[in-house]
């Protein structure tokens, strides 16, 4: 269609289809929107649910009726895992130019490197 014919038209026919390219466009804004918020849950709510669960107390854990935000929040988790875990032990930083890779403080380690 080209201008020569929407200028023969009435008015009230080019205003209606400009409100339906509009509302066209509007739907699929809206669709695009519900698309992304949908991916974005399946992947960040896992990841939410994890972090939120280690703030949990053990009655908590085992109360049905507390699902996302703890009753109690407590830190003890993580002082637990701090204080009976090596990970101090585990964690070396090193040097590149003075380490042999073959030796034995390579195996289980996590190694922090300066170059």
């Amino acid at each position: 269609m080209n201008i020569r014919n929407l200028k023969d038209q009435p008015l009230d026919e080019i205003q209606v289809k400009k409100a339906g390219r509009q509302i066209k466009g509007f739907l699929i804004g809206l669709l695009k929107v519900v698309i992304i918020i949908g991916i974005s849950y399946i992947i960040l709510g896992p990841l939410i649910t994890i972090i939120a669960n280690s703030f949990f107390t053990a009655n908590d854990l085992y109360n049905p009726v507390v699902m996302l935000l703890p009753a109690e929040g407590t830190l003890q988790n993580y002082i637990t895992s701090f204080t009976r875990m090596t990970y101090c032990d585990n964690i070396c930083i090193c040097d590149l130019t003075d380490t042999d890779p073959d030796s034995d403080l390579f195996h289980g380690r996590i190694w922090i490197c300066k170059i």
